[in-house]
């Protein structure tokens, strides 16, 4: 247990909506400090409610933070920073998985129920009765079987699909018709037809999407990413794309954000692209997270959704 703090800290809340935060911390009166960048003038804090990327900077140029709690799920920015410190970093679960399943089946029926048809037949003034598919029976990969992993198997069980997931661990899990390791990732994309990314980046997590593992796809499959870009060699998913081994990709996340303008992510057929918007922090929820660890960071006690930053989750 952490020794209590006999005062209380001063709060800096960093975020680029720092303001927003304002009326849930309100009541914590002149303890707390708000600012959209870690500039000079930032005073020095205790407490960051922080994005990963301006706490990553302002701990390069002020003193040293008792605790970090990020408004992020990822926290990527932090891990080199904070690498040889005892610094905790809480991260915020467990208000991501309804929006990320509202993303991912807004896709999935939109795939299955050939909405396209639809709006096509709709443009051109033609009644065109035609044959929808359907979500029952057809088989869902999720890579990552953490907190949204899960939610989104849950969702998924309401359609009838067919549900496995993979997770470093392959322990089973009540959600999942079944769980494996990821030795299993290439046998287990064969027969998918639609794979989910909810994992989280780290050195074992970047570019397992590959050549090797979209070769193994079924051709006829769709892949949706809602964990990290760099989960996806994107040069590897443009190939499978364009020579028709992988039939349609959503993306909500790439290696470099913004995606540039020059980037034929944005141009080729069989591709969806969209700016990061799978799930955002609200300041609400994230505020409720805080001020219970808040609460036990007072107290020294174990705080919750602590990131073990050698994992990087």
């Amino acid at each position: 247990m952490a020794k209590p703090e006999s005062e209380n800290p001063h709060i800096l809340v960093l975020d680029e909506f720092a303001d927003d935060y304002r009326p849930y911390l309100a009541h914590l009166s002149d303890s707390v400090s708000y600012a959209s960048a870690p500039h000079d003038q930032v005073a020095s804090a205790d407490v960051l409610l922080a994005q990963p990327d301006l706490a990553a900077d302002y701990i390069r140029t002020h003193r040293p933070v008792k605790w970090i709690q990020s408004t992020w799920a990822g926290i990527k920015p932090l891990v080199a920073p904070l690498a040889h410190t005892s610094v905790p970093v809480t991260g915020i679960r467990d208000i991501f998985g309804a929006q990320i399943s509202e993303y991912i089946f807004a896709y999935l029926l939109e795939d299955a129920r050939k909405l396209a048809h639809t709006y096509d037949a709709q443009q051109n003034a033609h009644w065109r009765p035609f044959l929808p598919g359907t979500l029952s029976g057809k088989h869902l990969l999720i890579l990552g079987t953490g907190s949204i992993g899960t939610h989104v198997a849950q969702v998924a069980r309401t359609f009838a699909m067919r549900i496995t997931g993979i997770s470093r661990s392959g322990r089973p899990l009540e959600a999942f018709d079944s769980v494996t390791g990821i030795g299993a990732l290439n046998r287990e994309v064969s027969k998918a037809d639609y794979v989910v990314l909810t994992i989280p980046e780290t050195t074992e997590t970047h570019h397992i999407i590959n050549s090797n593992v979209l070769a193994a796809m079924n051709p006829d499959a769709m892949l949706i990413n809602v964990s990290r870009g760099n989960t996806i060699d994107e040069a590897a998913l443009l190939h499978a794309i364009q020579n028709k081994s992988l039939r349609k990709a959503v993306l909500d996340v790439f290696a470099r954000e913004p995606l540039p303008s020059f980037s034929p992510l944005w141009s080729v057929p069989g591709i969806v692209v969209t700016p990061h918007i799978a799930a955002v922090s609200i300041p609400q929820d994230v505020s409720r997270i805080f001020l219970s660890n808040l609460q036990k960071f007072k107290h020294g006690s174990p705080l919750d959704y602590k990131i073990d930053l050698a994992k990087g989750y």
